[in-house]
């Protein structure tokens, strides 16, 4: 969980003035309120949150109008 946390604090400074923002952590997750606008930043996201202290892990990106309807996206 610290990993997780950390990671969030990260992609937090990242989406500072930006309309996105980082909405809460789920267990091993980070989920996003995320505008359209900043749709460009996906993939610097997503190599955030799978660089940490202990080197590199894999991730899956999911999105949906709401957190009940998420559907995988290939990056």
């Amino acid at each position: 969980s610290d990993i997780v946390i950390e990671n969030a604090y990260k992609i937090m400074k990242l989406l500072e003035n930006k309309k996105s923002n980082v909405a809460f952590t789920l267990h091993d997750s980070i989920v996003l309120d995320f505008a359209k606008e900043d749709h460009n930043l996906v993939r610097e996201i997503k190599d955030l949150f799978e660089t940490n202290r202990y080197g590199k892990f894999l991730s899956t990106v999911k999105i949906g109008k709401n957190f009940g309807e998420m559907k995988g996206m290939d990056l």
